[in-house]
């Protein structure tokens, strides 16, 4: 009973997602609206979270699946130690963003209850969510949402 006290005022407060802000990891802000117009995949992460290193190591292989649609890493810490481990795996930062919102409250404004990395979204062309994943991505779900969320 406490657990389910404690998880739904975790969830009243969720961000909505206009409200979730982001920073490109070289800085700069960054918004959902600039994907806007074409279907876009998010994909959220953490450098201490094995799953989600396995899975940016196969960045390139996605990204090659999501194209023409971008898809864009969404680092849920600090630009240190974002950059430090995109560096370790040689994934270029081009398409890294920081969530400016925190870690918990982003998660829940894009995923399912309760929050777990890793996470990828698929936004269509108007910029709602229109497909999730928790764990790991493959190729064939990414080609998948661009088809479907357009």
């Amino acid at each position: 009973m406490a657990m389910a006290l404690v998880f739904g005022a975790c969830c009243a407060h969720a961000a909505s997602l206009s409200e979730v802000r982001f920073d490109a990891l070289g800085g700069g802000p960054r918004s959902l609206t600039a994907l806007k117009g074409k279907p876009a995949v998010l994909v959220f992460w953490r450098s201490d979270c094995a799953p989600c290193l396995i899975e940016l190591r196969g960045l390139a292989g996605l990204q090659a699946a999501a194209a023409p649609a971008p898809l864009v890493t969404v680092a849920l810490e600090g630009p240190a130690s974002a950059a430090q481990a995109l560096r370790k795996m040689d994934v270029s930062p081009e398409r890294a963003w920081l969530s400016r919102t925190d870690a918990r409250l982003t998660l829940l404004a894009f995923g399912p209850a309760p929050p777990r990395l890793p996470l990828s979204v698929a936004l269509d062309s108007r910029g709602a969510v229109c497909a999730r994943h928790v764990g790991l991505l493959g190729t064939d779900r990414v080609r998948q949402w661009v088809k479907q969320c357009r």
